[in-house]
């Protein structure tokens, strides 16, 4: 994994700065890790926050098919990238991605993943398989017979 401050991978290729620490059991630049990188560290969860992310919720009350416990993460110790889920349209002042599966009848039409304006994140969304040219995340909920095995955030 390359790290976008200095580009040096982890665990004994040197530090920007002298200041290191342990993260996941490596050690890596602490200034390092106050950018993310999509999709290294990222985590699509459909069963609750797995252990050692943070994470946001993904739910659309309105499907009933468990949206209670659907979680996008990123992993401990990088900065907190600011994401925001919303089921009613774009959040004002954020830049948004549309989170779309037209087969779901479940008003999935005004879903957005949302991050601050200035983040370096470029966020693309597919609900027919991975795009070209693009690391990749599938996002999957087994429980909805509504199309959700093919859905993908990427960046």
């Amino acid at each position: 994994m390359i790290w976008p401050t200095c580009g040096h991978h982890v665990a004994g290729e040197g530090c920007c700065r002298e200041e290191r620490e342990s993260v996941a059991g490596e050690m890596c630049c602490k200034e390092e890790r106050e950018s993310v990188v999509f999709s290294d560290d990222f985590r699509w969860s459909g069963w609750y926050p797995p252990r050692g992310y943070d994470c946001i919720q993904i739910h659309e009350r309105a499907d009933p098919h468990t949206w209670h416990d659907n979680y996008f993460c990123w992993r401990w110790g990088v900065k907190d990238p600011g994401m925001k889920w919303s089921s009613a349209g774009p959040i004002l002042g954020m830049k948004c991605t549309r989170i779309l599966e037209t087969a779901d009848p479940h008003t999935w039409l005004d879903n957005w993943l949302c991050v601050p304006r200035d983040s370096k994140l470029n966020l693309s969304w597919s609900p027919a398989g991975e795009l070209p040219d693009k690391n990749c995340i599938r996002w999957i909920e087994t429980a909805d017979p509504n199309s959700w095995r093919d859905n993908f955030l990427c960046g």
